[in-house]
């Protein structure tokens, strides 16, 4: 086993000799899951995947405008919601022009954002010693030069001091061309990538605090962008490790519950209605919550906690609403 994390930072990101394997089949479920819904087999998908992807850039780990390295790449090998992005936009061009990527995972999609931006030439800065960075060239597009303007990315997440990833600008930098741009609070808007809406959001200490300024900042900020970009198809990072019970993926400041997702499933549904013929793929990002099973001999009412995990409820109650689309 080993870490693919850079040396001196945590390690997060496990691999073993099965772990590309893995990766590789996880992507591919994604890819299957599009062509279900595009070839009208199903209104919509969830894909159940492991592992997550939102944190891998276009090169794996992600650097921020400084040019310093993310602390890992988040448990994340290959992003799977971007290479399904980009399949649909290739392989099925004569139906889906623009698609749109919704991240409601507790953190930030990092990954997924840098590569959007990798969309259109570009340089950023990778500091490869204290006081040394270099600048590079980077540019992967999809179908055509075109991609950059028919690809939506929103992202609604946690913003702390020393919560992951990390983020170094406090607000956009017009000489800069970093890969990750992320604010303290509020939305913060990169006039080269109109449609990337990246919605930081503080730490809260209640459900009763955290749940209506979520669904405020979606309402607000995230949906009418969404509407306004009219996507063919929706693809959706879900994280479910904002609840408040997953302490170990939010360190006890996001307070989400299941009404939450349900609510935010139920609204990007009426989008997709509305302007995607339905079309939705969803791919599971983080969530954490899922109790240790005893050495001993399970009793009914902890086989009972079991199954009702915040990752199980919320799942559920996401594909409940996606059934009902």
């Amino acid at each position: 086993r080993h870490f693919i994390d850079p040396p001196g930072h945590p390690k997060d990101t496990m691999v073993s000799g099965d772990s590309y394997h893995v990766a590789v089949m996880a992507a591919g479920a994604a890819l299957s899951a599009v062509d279900a819904v595009l070839k009208g087999e199903a209104k919509n998908c969830f894909v159940p995947l492991r592992p997550p992807g939102h944190h891998a850039g276009p090169s794996g780990l992600v650097y921020s405008d400084d040019g310093c390295p993310a602390e890992s790449q988040g448990f994340c090998l290959l992003n799977n919601a971007m290479i399904a992005a980009a399949y649909a936009k290739y392989a099925w061009r004569d139906v889906v022009t623009k698609v749109a990527i919704i991240d409601f995972d507790v953190h930030a999609g990092n990954g997924s954002c840098a590569i959007i931006r990798n969309l259109r030439p570009h340089t950023h800065t990778r500091r490869i010693a204290p006081q040394t960075s270099v600048t590079v060239p980077s540019y992967k597009p999809w179908l055509d030069e075109d991609d950059s303007e028919n690809v939506f990315f929103s992202s609604i997440h946690l913003q702390h001091d020393g919560f992951y990833p990390r983020q170094a600008s406090t607000r956009y930098d017009p000489s800069s061309e970093p890969e990750f741009v992320g604010g303290a609070s509020g939305t913060l808007a990169d006039p080269h990538f109109p449609w990337i809406v990246n919605i930081p959001m503080g730490a809260t200490e209640t459900q009763a605090e955290c749940s209506p300024l979520w669904r405020k900042l979606v309402t607000e900020e995230m949906l009418p962008k969404l509407r306004s970009f009219a996507p063919d198809l929706i693809l959706i990072s879900a994280g479910f490790d904002g609840h408040h019970d997953d302490a170990d993926g939010n360190r006890g400041m996001f307070h989400l519950v299941e009404d939450d997702f349900k609510w935010i499933t139920e609204e990007l549904i009426q989008v997709a209605n509305a302007q995607a013929k339905g079309r939705i793929v969803s791919v599971l990002e983080g969530g954490y919550h899922v109790p240790k099973p005893s050495r001993k001999r399970k009793l009914p009412q902890e086989e009972a906690y079991m199954l009702t995990s915040a990752l199980a409820s919320c799942c559920a109650v996401h594909v409940k609403a996606l059934m009902h689309a």
